[in-house]
């Protein structure tokens, strides 16, 4: 509940930010470790396949775009995106998104959903 509650207070201010250039770079990095953590945890705890978190890894890029070159000449206050940039915070953040994504637990009835899911074929379309 905690974490479902700061994933979508991230993504709306984030969202807000980015649009008005408002700390865009710090933005981009909270949402690019949700990103991290939505994709390994699709990955490792519901096993879905690469077409299903394909997304999360493209966001992500777009996130390491914003972080390294800014919000640009109309944003309206920068942050200094380079402090993410470094070898020793992108490596803390990615064992941090591990440790998020393996300590979570599913709810049963989402993991029967998505294997359900991976099962079940649609039907043709008409």
């Amino acid at each position: 509940m905690l974490w479902g509650t700061v994933g979508v207070v991230d993504e709306f201010f984030g969202g807000i930010a980015i649009f008005f250039g408002l700390y865009a770079e710090l933005a981009a990095a909270l949402f690019g470790f949700q990103m991290m953590i939505g994709t390994f945890w699709k990955i490792l705890k519901l096993g879905k396949p690469f077409t299903e978190y394909s997304y999360d890894l493209y966001l992500l890029g777009l996130c390491l775009i914003i972080m390294s070159q800014g919000s640009g000449a109309f944003g309206l206050a920068a942050f200094p995106g380079h402090v993410f940039l470094r070898w020793d915070v992108a490596g803390a953040a990615l064992v941090a998104a591990l440790l998020f994504a393996v300590t979570s637990r599913p709810a049963s009835k989402l993991r029967a959903d998505a294997n359900q899911g991976q099962t079940q074929k649609s039907p043709a379309p008409v």
